[in-house]
């Protein structure tokens, strides 16, 4: 008899288990749990974007751009996310999870900015430095997707000074071929300055653009180019735009630096 119920109470263990990996399992329509979290993540950091420039971002429809954008680079319809988080609001546990691992990765970016941070502030004259990166931090290039590139448009703002240096710095996960990062400082006379880089295969490159220490741009350009991934997903991860303040130890590192003189 004993011997009986030991076998039964295992049997239920092994049905009760079971059980509860079927029910942990989201259902087709559903976003799963790892990329939930990762969405969940990205939609926080751009609605604090959004606070933290509320003059940039006055109107409800840059808003509701920048939100799509982020969908967007997830492949993810408005649809899909709104269903996934009436699910997930109907299994308390699951979410709890989600919401977990979205805590972990938020925690992670400002560990990371703050390791940024004190290295820029330790390696600056007066230690201002910020992450002027406005866009999504993690995009994924499919073999089906439109483009392999990346660009974007930073205008002058109030905050610019002569001789500022920016770094444009991202993480490649499961890349087959080196990347080409580039940067492009416009002035208001039509002189131009760029650079570029091959990055690295897999993990961090960089790119840094160091404007002239007598005037500030009126735009700053940038852009990654990878070539098209033929199978599997190419992922960026954590991009970054970092500016630091002129720092006159490394200015001579402007002759990498190519111009084109204004025609006027």
């Amino acid at each position: 008899m004993g011997k009986w119920m030991g076998r039964w109470k295992c049997l239920m263990a092994m049905a009760l288990a079971v059980m509860l990996a079927a029910c942990s399992n989201t259902p087709k329509y559903v976003i799963p749990k790892g990329k939930m979290a990762s969405l969940m993540a990205d939609i926080y950091t751009a609605e604090s974007i959004v606070e933290s420039n509320r003059a940039r971002y006055s109107s409800d429809s840059l808003r509701k751009v920048l939100k799509q954008s982020v969908l967007l680079e997830h492949g993810v319809t408005q649809e899909e996310f709104d269903t996934s988080m009436v699910w997930y609001g109907h299994n308390l546990s699951d979410f709890i999870e989600v919401y977990d691992q979205t805590i972990d990765i938020l925690q992670e970016r400002v560990d990371h900015s703050a390791s940024l941070g004190n290295a820029a502030l330790a390696s600056s004259v007066d230690g201002d430095s910020i992450d002027a990166w406005l866009w999504a931090r993690h995009y994924t290039l499919r073999p089906s997707g439109p483009s392999s590139i990346i660009s974007f448009q930073l205008p002058r703002d109030e905050n610019w000074n002569p001789g500022d240096a920016y770094t444009l710095a991202m993480k490649f996960v499961g890349n087959r071929d080196a990347a080409t990062l580039g940067l492009t400082a416009l002035y208001d006379d039509g002189t131009v300055e760029f650079t570029s880089t091959k990055g690295a295969v897999e993990g961090w490159s960089r790119v840094q653009l160091i404007t002239d220490s007598t005037r500030v741009p009126v735009k700053l350009l940038g852009h990654m180019s990878a070539k098209q991934p033929l199978s599997e997903d190419l992922r960026i991860d954590s991009v970054e735009l970092l500016r630091t303040r002129l720092r006159p130890a490394l200015y001579h590192q402007r002759y990498r630096q190519k111009q084109i003189p204004s025609k006027k």
